[in-house]
């Protein structure tokens, strides 16, 4: 069977794109292994007292850690990031004024020291009205909690909308993923429980959750 003039061409295209880029294998493939065994060290407790056995080393397993890591960028720019940054400035490009800070902060949910919440609370709602409650849900790295208040913005402008936004602070150094659920369970169940109180109604509760939170 003899090869048409167009997949010779194609081939040619493509030994000549393979000899270009030889030169620069050795170094991206060195790269590659190094974030991942740095993202490996990094995030996985095992690889503190058995590290040769959690390092990948086959190509494959460090495609799929690659193909991990890339998907969860892209899953963090296409949600939180983007939707968080697109809020705070519409706020900033819609509003002539800077929006009033409306919020309750450091309220406490529970029974640990990190159980702290910020309730924005909605102007111009009528006495014994009851609006919408909007529990936050953020997403982050959980060791970190002050990372909470880049959601603040998003708060404030739904907030603007005529709801109360419910912004709790969940985890800190050293918490695990059940302690992460529990915080959830008990800011939620703060809400269900003190909605009344804040003027909210406990029919109209909608959680709202961002990369990790979600």
């Amino acid at each position: 069977m003899g090869w048409s003039w167009r997949s010779a061409v194609w081939y040619l295209v493509a030994a000549c794109g393979g000899v270009v880029l030889l030169p620069f294998a050795l170094p991206i493939a060195v790269t590659v292994y190094a974030i991942v065994w740095l993202y490996t060290w990094t995030h996985d407790p095992r690889a503190r007292t058995s590290i040769l056995q959690v390092l990948p080393l086959h190509p494959r397993r460090v495609f799929r850690c690659v193909r991990a890591l890339w998907s969860g960028m892209l899953d963090g720019l296409g949600g939180p990031t983007i939707a968080i940054i697109v809020t705070y400035l519409a706020a900033k490009l819609t509003r002539s004024a800077r929006a009033q800070d409306t919020a309750v902060r450091d309220i406490k949910y529970g029974p640990q020291a990190r159980h702290r919440l910020d309730l924005f609370v909605p102007l111009g709602r009528e006495p014994g009205g009851h609006m919408p409650v909007v529990v936050i849900l953020p997403g982050y790295r959980w060791s970190k909690t002050k990372r909470a208040r880049m959601y603040r913005p998003m708060a404030q402008t739904l907030c603007g909308d005529g709801m109360f936004v419910v912004l709790p602070r969940v985890g800190g150094a050293g918490a695990g993923l059940e302690d992460i659920l529990g915080d959830f369970h008990q800011a939620v169940q703060w809400v269900f429980e003190n909605a009344d109180n804040f003027g909210g109604d406990a029919r109209r509760v909608h959680l709202l959750g961002y990369g990790a939170g979600a």
